[in-house]
């Protein structure tokens, strides 16, 4: 199965590269608003790594700014190999899996009656 990139740690180390290169800038957080259009309170909320509202795409938009250009590619995952086997199969392994005491726990008219038990239908005889 495939993972899902941890949005939180890609935001993190944005965020963290976007305060390495203003460090180096040596800039005050008033000249970094007024020169690259960072609020001061979002600058704020960078230094400390709070990104969690501050999107991808504005983070990247600041590095772009710095003069960092970022490129973020999506990049399909692979395509897993169909199950070429027959319905009947994949069914047999299904319930193959499933332990004898939840079997028990069935009822016993279950097929007659799947109407019942799915949508509370009278019972049939």
């Amino acid at each position: 199965m495939n993972e899902r990139p941890d949005i939180e740690q890609i935001k993190s180390e944005l965020a963290e590269k976007i305060v390495q290169l203003l460090g180096e800038l040596s800039l005050t957080d008033a000249t970094i608003s007024e020169r690259f259009g960072i609020a001061e309170a979002e600058m704020t909320r960078i230094r400390r790594a709070d990104v969690g509202d501050i999107s991808i795409d504005r983070l990247v938009a600041i590095l772009n700014d710095l003069d960092q250009h970022v490129m973020v590619c999506v990049v399909p995952a692979p395509k897993t190999a169909a199950d070429t086997r027959p319905i009947w199969e994949r069914i047999a392994e299904i319930t193959a899996s499933v332990p004898p005491e939840e079997w028990e726990k069935l009822p016993t008219d279950l097929a007659a009656n799947h109407d019942h038990y799915l949508y509370g239908a009278p019972k049939r005889d």
